[in-house]
């Protein structure tokens, strides 16, 4: 609790049952801190059989809010928020307001020390996903290889997936994937094997900062990018194929777009026309670098960072202004005319036609294996439906600081006993804004 904080009152969902509390007085209706104990909290169970869960021995599932506190508080400048954590009372994970506890996932472990973790929730009802254990190596497999590629600075040592049915919560509409930088990754099952939706899912766990409006076009755009560089530095597309999956200067739908200003865009603008940019600005930074930095390398910059000299820890957005400084600290060069053009609504500068501002470190590039001819009398197979791409999955736009929506936010599940037990640990300090990334 910041000394900044003078006052602070929480109102408890309805319906749960208190167990305890550590430096909360009861009033009329709400606890209120008794201004002196920093690290208060309220225990709370919630009934098992409630409406709103939806609990197997190993997963489960509680309605958006249904059993979050609401806090309220005053204090002296500078301004504090309230930083929410969601934690399982045993070994799981989560993910938003879902919750397993598993024993059968498959876990790997990548040469940096990352823990990947798959797990396929239990069937129940609707959410009905059939076991695939081979399915489940393959991710874990997959994930592995593409955190040893990218090699990040991590910001958590553990990533979680969980594969879902298409139709399941979190997945309105056409959407394959989702992540946040929890480190956990939200699959749709039938599609989750898809390398490059791997990869654009993967570097979003690692986009540990907050966009402003004006700058969130390179949340997509640059897990698009990176999804289609790895895919061409390990040899699974040609440098043709991957230069014209990025190119938008030949589509009137996206070329013209503000990428500063998408209110009225086509909701996959930030996608396809950001994906062309943020290729351009990592060939841009490796140039006036002379090799020695590069996108990636500004991703990692503008990551919050909880200690030592705060980088956005106070939850700010990051503007333009910010974004462009941090390129120039990168690149040792001047950005902002280059970006102005690329991002504002006219058609991007052309990609670059030199492979070598595309290549991976210590990668050799790998000519894709050309597809066998089939034969004359080819057997018949079964043919799944098709698997989306990253690229075709609709923006996700974050909250604003100071947003109420938190996905990480919900009761955690205590293995054997007859209820949840919730802890309100009302510790304000960075405000955390919604980080569901598609």
């Amino acid at each position: 609790m910041p000394d900044r904080v003078v006052e602070l009152e929480t109102r408890l969902p309805p319906g749960v049952e208190v167990t305890g509390t550590d430096g909360f007085d009861r009033t009329d209706g709400s606890y209120e801190w008794d201004g002196e104990t920093t690290a208060p909290t309220i225990d709370y169970e919630v009934p098992a059989d409630d409406d709103r869960v939806l609990l197997t021995e190993a997963y489960a599932r509680v309605g958006r809010a249904d059993f979050v506190a609401a806090v309220s508080y005053r204090y002296r400048s500078p301004e504090v928020g309230v930083e929410r954590h969601v934690e399982v009372d045993g070994t799981g994970a989560v993910y938003g307001y879902e919750v397993a506890m598993w024993e059968d996932a498959v876990t790997r472990r990548s040469d940096d020390g990352t823990t990947i973790t798959v797990v396929t929730p239990p069937s129940t009802g609707d959410f009905s996903v059939e076991p695939n254990e081979s399915r489940q190596r393959a991710v874990a497999d997959r994930l592995v290889a593409i955190d040893e590629f990218f090699g990040f600075d991590r910001t958590d040592d553990r990533i979680v997936v969980f594969l879902r049915p298409s139709d399941s919560v979190g997945f309105e509409g056409p959407v394959a994937g989702r992540a946040n930088t929890a480190g956990t990754i939200l699959l749709e099952a039938d599609s989750a094997t898809d390398r490059n939706l791997l990869a654009h899912e993967f570097v979003h766990t690692q986009q540990d900062f907050v966009a402003a409006a004006e700058t969130d076009w390179f949340v997509e755009g640059s897990a698009d990018y990176l999804a289609y560089y790895y895919e061409y530095n390990t040899g699974r597309i040609d440098f043709e194929t991957f230069r014209d999956r990025l190119n938008v200067r030949d589509d009137p739908e996206y070329r013209d777009v503000n990428l500063r200003n998408l209110t009225n865009a086509s909701e996959t603008a930030d996608y396809r026309k950001g994906r062309h940019v943020a290729a351009g600005l990592d060939a841009w930074i490796r140039e006036r670098s002379d090799g020695e930095a590069r996108l990636a390398d500004v991703l990692v910059a503008l990551r919050r960072d909880d200690g030592g000299d705060p980088t956005y820890a106070d939850g700010s957005a990051v503007s333009t202004r910010e974004f462009v400084d941090t390129v120039d600290t990168e690149s040792d060069s001047t950005v902002e005319f280059w970006y102005d053009a690329a991002t504002g609504p006219s058609s991007p500068p052309e990609l670059p036609e030199n492979r070598s501002l595309f290549a991976h470190d210590g990668v050799e590039q790998v000519t894709p294996t050309p597809t066998p001819t089939p034969s004359a009398s080819p057997t018949p197979s079964a043919t799944a439906s098709p698997t989306p791409t990253a690229s075709a999955t609709p923006s996700q736009t974050d909250e604003p600081a100071g947003s109420a929506t938190t996905p990480r936010q919900t009761p955690t599940p205590t293995p054997g006993q007859p209820g949840f037990t919730a802890v309100a640990l009302l510790a304000a300090a960075a405000l955390l804004v919604a980080l569901g990334r598609r």
